[in-house]
């Protein structure tokens, strides 16, 4: 509804972008203004009242219901009407008295308008719906006004003479009703555009202009008659029960539809210039004189009525078709000149032109016999300059000694002749044109062997040859090119000898095709429908496709089918009479096989794919042939060798057959809803050498596989699994293959208890890439990882052994996962000398043993739920590796190697070994352990128990936390020397330390060049590691001094302080001797470290308390009050008395030399 309006006196316009209509009683009194679009009313109240003002100014009032019948008491700008009326009911009849001046009016909606005054708008009167009724044509405005018809009707009530002087314009199906018997309606100017018009009533309207229109013109009552020949020039007129009539004019018309009469009154009729096909069942017929018809244009009339015209027909374009002679003309002698169009013979009534006068020595045109089972025979004499053309489906013979020279063309169905000797050729002469564009040329009798001497369009062929005779054969040496088709029909034989180029199909309905080149149909698609294909000759052939459902019998030769890499469909029987048949599928595109075929093969799958929805058992034909006997399938019969056997079946397909691979390896794609199962245990064939890849895929889940797969006779076998599907190995014995096994997308899971993938010696890799393998609950043995993907165990705990790959020393990384199912447990156990990467993010939860040479872990390989074991291998950890949630073992037995990269943080709850471990990283335990040493440039880090090294520690520094020790093993003076940059001791929370380094009798050298660790933090720790100083055992501590005898301590050395006198007082060449400082194990006294306490030492300890009594133990401090007094010679005095001989110099030289070579040491990449 409209808005209510404020004032009382407002109006309302409408617009295009506002149209709009009215139910409630309006009470505004402004008037109503229409600019655009529609204003729907059903009472005057609806704008305001009976008389409230209504300008038009481009809109449309639409009067709904039948309530209003008139708008006289409302004010309406008549004079400068522009806009027009709906009349939505088509049982409500308006009318307008009044004159309507402005520029435009229309008239819409499915109700009548009658307009009663003589109205004087300008810009014209256009219909859209409904009916527009005027008395006369000065009602519709202006003399000059256009009229366009936009759909409904114009009708005209006079019942006299009157003139539509207007331009028309048709844009949609309208009409124009002339209600009057006694009415002319001449429209005496153009009328153009798209639309059609129909006539209706019984008056005449006279088109008197040249039109242009395009649409129908139909014809359903009274008359149209014609006073300009062009005014029908491009419409078909259709009658439908009213009359054309010509005027005697040479008229000219689109076309003809119907079944009324034309009155050519002794002119002639030209038909078809619109181009398009019709049929007309009336009578063309000649009141006055003889009358004659044309056929013009590209479209095909059909004459189905009996015409009485008798001045002949003329066919210059097109097609004009008849059924009875009767249909051109009255009689059956009636002239007919063919002057390049054709005529169509419908039916089979008419076999020949019998009687008729036709201009057969001036000849050009052609016959379209219509009817497939129809035969028309012309025997007449052609001549002329002309061509001759055959069309439709049935059958021309031509029996006359032609001799047209435009030559023969072939369109549609059979053009039938039997000589083309000079002097007697069906074809107008032995040298003439023969164009074969979709027509078939048969040859009766044994006259014809070839058409060598004409000018064939061999290399744009598209048509066929019936070889009718059984033991005639006819040949074609020439090259056929083109994208044409080629069919072989008839008894008789039929022979290619050259290598054809044509790309259309091969149909072979009858008789022989002999092939006698092998590349005679090597990019043709042959579509069997009977007859023979010979290839004795050649015994082999390329074939580009095969199609229909035709049978094929093959006897002994090779065929090559696929070599236009198109995807054809074949739904017949391919079979084979004579052993040593052999089918091979090449190309790229795909045959999809459905017949119940008994071809036993070779079925050879070269490339593309050969598609089936179905296996049978074998000894059972099916597309793929019996495949073998009953219960005994031979996999000789389907060999895959370079293209993939696809399953797109809907439903399961569970078959005992076997197959062979080639040395081009193949794919078993399981592509459609229903599952492909081969359940028989035997063993697939391998022909040829030479290595080769057997690959599954397909997007279905659960297809399965039973057969085993072992390698040829020379080269191995790979196994590949492809695409998003699951395959299923439902093998009992281990496979024999020695290739890799391969996994690029989607899983591959077995179901045997034993370990089914190929390994040991001289057999492949695991290789995956995206996709999985599934262990399924069974321990699984391969050789070595590769890529990535995932490998899965759900259930139970299982074990995955990797061992060395194919050869000894190889490096294999897996950037996978190797993972379980809740509750379940994967163990990883890592054999041989070879070397395995695992760069990928693995969260097994199980033991890692490394029992044969390296396993590598690199990037994000998850240690936190699984311990490892090294026996007699190594484990390296790579770089930027962390380790730092859930610890999880770390042990190294026997031979076994730990070695730790910079980068890399491992934490571990216990840390054990019988062999040095390499730390460049960070090594953490929680729970202590024993190792025989550890060295590197990397952290060690102990927060809690007790972690023992029996040689020493190289490392760039020590952490302790949570009350841990890091001990080094008494060693009697050898070789327990700990060399390290930094020495990092948690606090306990007050003034001591929450962790023990426990030196026992060992040394420690402290260089911190880079460190915070300095020779007065150092000295602090040793103060609260020895108790013997008061300290609480936490620190850096000496077991041996606490609890031997009061001679010994561990005297401290500030190498800052002493003038780098570090390296000298150790025994061993140290990096930074001013910036290192030493703890050495040694006799209370012995101040200059040389091992014994004598009168040097003595004679330092004066020089310390001559001079202030400070200066450390090297100025005999050796007590770390701070000063030198009576209590340090006291205890100078002890250790004297203690020692027993001069104590043994360290051997820290070789130890530092050792710790100098690990630093130096080739870093890994």
């Amino acid at each position: 509804p409209l808005p209510r309006p404020s004032p009382a006196n407002s109006s309302t316009p409408t617009s295009a972008a506002n149209p709009a209509s009215t139910i409630a009683s309006n009470t505004y009194s402004g008037g109503t203004t229409l600019v655009g679009g529609t204003l729907a009313i059903a009472s005057h109240n609806n704008i305001g009242g009976t008389t409230t003002p209504i300008t038009f100014n481009g809109g449309l009032l639409r009067l709904n219901g039948i309530g209003i019948t008139s708008l006289s008491a409302h004010t309406i700008n008549w004079s400068t009407f522009n806009g027009g009326l709906d009349i939505a009911d088509p049982a409500h009849t308006f009318t307008l008295g009044t004159v309507i001046g402005g520029t435009s009016f229309t008239k819409a909606g499915s109700g009548t308008l009658v307009l009663s005054a003589t109205n004087t708008h300008t810009v014209g009167t256009t219909i859209t719906g409904g009916v527009l009724s005027v008395t006369n044509t000065a009602q519709l405005g202006a003399t000059n006004a256009p009229l366009n018809l936009s759909g409904g009707t114009l009708r005209l009530t006079t019942g006299s003479t009157s003139t539509l002087a207007r331009t028309t314009t048709l844009t949609n199906a309208s009409s124009i009703d002339i209600t009057q018997a006694a009415a002319v309606i001449t429209m005496s100017q153009p009328i153009g555009g798209t639309g059609s018009i129909t006539k209706l009533g019984l008056g005449k309207l006279v088109l008197g202009a040249a039109n242009t229109y395009t649409g129908q013109t139909t014809i359903s009552a009274g008359i149209v008659q014609i006073t300009h020949a062009n005014a029908l020039q491009n419409s078909t007129v259709n009658l439908a029960g009213g009359t054309l009539d010509l005027n005697g004019l040479a008229a000219s018309v689109g076309g003809l539809a119907g079944t009324g009469t034309v009155d050519v009154k002794g002119t002639k009729l030209t038909l078809g210039a619109s181009n398009q096909d019709s049929t007309f069942a009336g009578n063309i017929t000649s009141s006055i004189g003889v009358g004659s018809v044309e056929k013009v244009g590209t479209g095909a009339i059909d004459l189905t009525g009996t015409n009485t015209y008798t001045g002949g027909t003329t066919l210059t374009a097109g097609t004009l078709g008849i059924t009875n002679d009767t249909d051109i003309g009255n009689t059956a002698t009636s002239a007919i000149t063919f002057q390049g169009g054709r005529l169509r013979i419908n039916g089979t009534t008419l076999t020949s032109m019998g009687t008729h006068v036709v201009n057969w020595s001036t000849f050009n045109g052609g016959f379209d016999i219509a009817d497939a089972a129809h035969t028309f025979t012309v025997s007449s004499v052609i001549g002329g300059i002309g061509s001759f053309t055959k069309a439709g489906a049935g059958v021309l013979v031509l029996s006359g000694a032609n001799t047209f020279s435009g030559g023969t063309i072939l369109k549609t169905g059979t053009l039938s002749i039997s000589s083309d000797t000079a002097g007697t050729s069906h074809l107008g002469g032995t040298t003439r044109a023969v164009t074969f564009d979709g027509g078939i040329l048969r040859i009766t009798g044994s006259a014809i062997a070839n058409l060598n001497t004409h000018a064939v369009n061999w290399s744009t062929f598209n048509g066929g040859i019936n070889v009718d005779t059984a033991a005639h054969t006819f040949t074609i040496s020439q090259v056929l090119g083109g994208a044409g088709s080629l069919t072989k029909a008839g008894a008789g034989t039929l022979a290619l000898s050259s290598a054809n180029t044509f790309t259309g199909d091969t149909n072979l309905s009858a008789g022989i095709l002999r092939l006698t080149n092998a590349d005679a149909l090597q990019n043709s698609n042959l579509v069997p429908g009977g007859g023979v294909i010979d290839l004795a000759s050649v015994t082999s052939g390329n074939i580009g496709g095969l199609k229909g459902s035709g049978a094929w019998n093959l006897s002994g030769e090779t065929v090559n089918v696929g070599n236009n890499n198109q995807n054809t469909n074949y739904s017949g029987v391919l079979s084979s009479s004579v052993a040593g048949a052999a089918f091979n599928k090449i190309g790229t595109g795909t045959l999809t096989l459905s017949g119940a075929n008994s071809f036993t093969g070779p079925i050879t799958i070269k490339n593309g794919a050969i598609s089936i929805s179905s296996i049978a058992a074998a000894g059972t034909n099916s597309p793929l042939g019996p495949g073998g006997t009953a219960g005994a399938a031979s996999a000789s019969t389907l060999v895959i060798d370079g293209g993939t056997l696809q399953y797109n079946g809907g439903g399961a397909s569970t078959n005992d057959r076997l197959f062979s691979v080639g040395p081009n390896g193949g794919l078993v794609e399981c592509a459609g809803a229903g599952l492909l199962k081969f359940t028989n245990a035997g063993a697939i064939g391998m022909t040829g050498t030479g290595d080769r890849t057997l690959t599954f895929g397909g997007v279905n889940s659960d297809c399965e596989m039973k057969f085993a797969i072992g390698d040829p006779s020379v080269g191995k076998t790979s196994l590949r699994k492809i695409d998003g599907g699951r395959w299923i190995m439902t093998q009992t014995s281990p496979l024999t293959y020695s290739g890799d096994t391969i996994i690029e997308a989607g899983i591959l899971i077995p179901t045997a208890a034993t370990n089914i993938l190929p390994h040991g010696a001289g057999k492949g890799n695991l290789v995956m890439d995206e996709g999985q393998f599934e262990m399924n609950g069974r321990d699984l043995t391969i050789n070595g990882l590769i890529g990535g993907g995932n490998i899965n165990n759900r259930t139970s705990t299982k074990l995955l052994t990797i061992g060395d790959g194919t050869l000894n020393g190889s490096v294999y990384d897996f950037y996978g996962t190797i993972s379980n199912g809740g509750g379940t447990v994967t163990n990883v156990t890592k054999i041989g000398s070879g070397t395995q990467i695992f760069t990928g993010r693995n969260r097994y939860q199980g033991t890692t043993t490394v029992s044969g040479g390296v396993l590598q872990v690199n990037g994000a390989h998850d240690f936190n739920h699984t311990g490892y074991l090294v026996t007699s291998g190594k484990l390296e950890v790579g770089d930027a590796i962390s380790a730092t949630a859930t610890p999880a073992p770390l042990t190294a037995t026997g031979a076994g190697i730990i070695d730790l990269n910079a980068g890399s943080s491992f934490r571990a709850s216990t840390v054990n070994s019988t062999t040095t471990i390499l730390n460049d990283g960070a090594l953490s335990t929680g729970a202590g352990g024993a190792i025989p040493g550890i060295t590197g440039v990397g952290t060690l880090i102990a927060t809690g128990g007790t972690l023992t090294s029996a040689t020493g520690i190289r490392q760039g520094s020590i952490s302790l936390s949570g009350n841990a020790t890091i001990a080094v093993t008494t060693n009697g003076f050898s070789t327990g020397v700990t060399k390290v940059n930094a020495v990092n001791i948690a606090s306990d929370g007050g003034t001591g330390y929450a962790g023990t380094l426990q030196l026992n009798d060992n040394d420690l050298v402290i260089d911190y060049t880079a460190s915070t660790t300095s020779y007065a933090t150092t000295l602090a720790m040793v103060k609260k590691g020895l108790t013997v100083l008061g300290g609480n055992g936490k620190g850096i501590a000496s077991a041996a001094v606490d609890g031997g005898s009061s001679g010994k301590m561990l005297g401290v050395i500030d190498g800052g302080a002493t003038g780098g006198v570090v390296t000298s007082l150790s025994g061993f060449t140290i990096p930074n001797p001013s910036a290192s400082v030493l703890v050495k194990y040694t006799w209370r006294g012995d101040i200059n470290l040389d091992g014994v306490v004598n009168g040097s030492d003595y004679a330092l300890a004066d020089t310390g308390f001559s001079g202030g009594g400070t200066g450390g133990w090297f100025y005999g401090d050796v007590n770390y009050d701070g000063v030198v007094n009576g209590s340090d010679y006291a205890l100078i005095d002890t250790g004297f008395s203690s020692q027993t001989g001069p104590l043994p110099e360290p051997a820290m030289l070789g130890a530092l030399g050792m710790a100098a070579m690990g630093l130096l040491r080739r870093r890994r990449s």
